[in-house]
């Protein structure tokens, strides 16, 4: 993560891989992180649908990582899919309710597709939560 906020994306994909490696490697529990964040840096990079590879093996590995499931819905959102985009979102709400940037990219996509009264409840959710900065930080939820 040090080298991405340097914007020194090769060496960070190097690492952000290596970690990866450690986790395919794991005999038992698998963690997200390394998936979701590497998953990150690739959609901010703007290639979402190599994002997408990553993000999906993350999802096989640690099915209730917040940051995997919410990065893939952030990447089928770029990829105008909104309906996977929802699909993960959700999931990712589900994992950690308090989350509140999931709720935001929800209205956003409902907002896009149509669905005022979706998008204006997913806004109502999405600045109750935000009033709170616990709630801004990605908790850990695959352990």
């Amino acid at each position: 993560m040090s080298y991405q906020a340097l914007s020194d994306y090769a060496n960070a994909a190097k690492y952000y891989q290596a970690a990866i490696e450690r986790e395919r490697s794991e005999p038992k529990v698998k963690h997200g992180e390394p998936f979701g964040y590497y998953g990150s840096m690739l959609i901010d990079m703007g290639k979402p649908q190599e994002a997408v590879r990553v993000l999906q093996e993350g999802v096989e590995m640690s099915p209730r990582s917040l940051i995997v499931n919410f990065e893939l819905g952030r990447a089928f959102r770029d990829l105008n899919d909104y309906d996977q985009a929802e699909h993960f979102l959700l999931i990712a709400a589900k994992v950690a309710p308090n989350y509140a940037e999931t709720y935001y990219l929800l209205e956003r996509i409902y907002h896009r597709e149509g669905r005022a009264k979706d998008a204006d409840q997913e806004q109502r959710i999405f600045q109750s939560l935000n009033a709170n900065p616990a709630n801004l930080e990605f908790p850990i939820t695959d352990r």
